[in-house]
């Protein structure tokens, strides 16, 4: 880019934002270590929890509104997602984290089966995360997705990752690839060559 085409007020505009405000521009995910420090700011509650089964499922919020306590196996520590697809429920089996298993049990105790979770709109929930975390609950999906891949050490953990989303094609999780650049940085400078 030559210096003719920067106008003094975009000048002015690219030295006023900071490095950290521009990396969260580029950014659409949070770390483990901010989703951790906002849910231990956030009151016991629905909308804790509400914001921890997103963040620890990597679900769609729409999958998460339309949950039933029937759905959710304690014993086996999975649950079953449902969604709609081109007018046809789709659904897949997912395990469930120990810690995660634990807080829903406590929460849905006094649930009946047919029950719904939570009996919330997708606006509602939207509300929550942006008021408390200041995202949207899709920015939840990809912490999980850009977090499961920074911790597994497996080799087919894009495989395992497809299937915890519930993706039809692996195309679309190998997009997470491309959402974590600085990431694969940090990976490439710890390679010696």
């Amino acid at each position: 880019m030559t210096t003719e085409l920067i106008t003094p007020e975009y000048a002015e505009k690219l030295q006023t934002k900071t490095k950290a405000y521009i990396k969260q521009e580029l950014r659409k995910y949070l770390t483990k270590d901010e989703v951790n420090s906002y849910l231990l700011a956030m009151p016991a509650g629905k909308n804790k929890m509400i914001v921890q089964v997103l963040w620890m499922t990597g679900m769609r919020v729409t999958e998460l509104i339309s949950l039933h306590k029937g759905d959710i196996d304690f014993i086996n520590s999975r649950m079953v997602i449902r969604w709609l697809k081109s007018r046809k429920m789709q659904q897949r089996v997912i395990p469930m984290h120990p810690q995660l298993r634990d807080i829903l049990q406590f929460y849905t105790a006094k649930m009946n089966d047919p029950d719904r979770v939570f009996p919330y709109t997708r606006q509602w929930i939207g509300k929550i995360t942006k008021s408390y975390l200041k995202v949207s609950p899709h920015t939840l999906r990809h912490s999980f997705s850009v977090n499961f891949l920074n911790q597994s050490k497996s080799p087919i953990a894009l495989v395992v990752l497809k299937n915890l989303l519930g993706h039809s094609h692996i195309g679309t999780t190998m997009e997470y690839l491309r959402i974590v650049p600085n990431d694969m940085a940090i990976e490439l400078e710890k390679v010696g060559f």
